[in-house]
């Protein structure tokens, strides 16, 4: 599906629906955020009720589920949607490493303001105030340069830190409780869990786990 006219793919999707009906599907696979997106998951969940859904990208599924908590959807369609995903927003709130000390005092005492848990938000006139996301993405990214750069050495430049990069191994990131950095690796985030979402969760909505968090850097190929 390209562009924003989603006739044809509704189309199909009723040919689809059918077709699923017929051969007892009990779960789906949403293998991007175009399917996730509540056009289509609605429909899905209307006339399959209980079939299972299985997400690829946990961001767009959390968003379109939490925007059908606040518009009140009962039942949400995206309830029970599972996805393999990190920590949960308030268990990186309360449980990430350094987090407090080196992200959100720094920023209070720097703006004057106060930075609201995500346990603790709640939607003000149609929106919410996550400010605290983009404090945990900058500070995350400034001590990860700063350790990349401490590893790399005083010389620093392209040569010494992709050296660095490539033998980094294990790195504290604030972001997550399991990371590293190694040749070929494109995300140093190594922490991930099967979760599902709930409408119950937190005040808005969001991802309930369902499994331990596992470093996938002890996986074997």
């Amino acid at each position: 599906m390209t562009g924003t006219d989603t006739t044809a793919a509704q189309q199909q999707l009723d040919s689809f629906i059918e077709k699923w009906k017929s051969e007892n599907v009990d779960s789906l696979f949403l293998a991007s955020e175009t399917v996730s997106s509540k056009q289509f998951v609605e429909k899905i969940k209307h006339e399959l009720p209980d079939v299972a859904l299985i997400g690829a990208v946990d961001t767009g599924l959390e968003q379109a589920g939490k925007d059908e908590v606040a518009a009140g959807k009962n039942p949400n369609p995206y309830e029970g949607v599972y996805v393999v995903a990190g920590q949960t927003s308030e268990d990186f709130w309360n449980t990430a490493k350094d987090y407090q000390d080196k992200c959100v005092k720094p920023w209070e005492a720097a703006t004057g303001k106060k930075l609201t848990a995500p346990q603790d938000i709640k939607p003000v006139n149609g929106t919410t105030d996550e400010r605290w996301i983009a404090v945990e993405d900058f500070c995350t990214l400034l001590y990860m340069f700063k350790s990349t750069a401490e590893k790399a050495g005083s010389n620093l430049n392209n040569d010494t830190w992709k050296q660095a990069v490539n033998s980094f191994g294990k790195i504290p990131l604030i972001s997550t409780q399991f990371a590293s950095l190694t040749q070929g690796k494109y995300d140093a985030d190594d922490a991930a869990r099967l979760s599902q979402f709930s409408s119950t969760q937190g005040s808005t909505g969001g991802w309930k786990p369902v499994t331990d968090l596992l470093d996938t850097s002890t996986l074997n190929g």
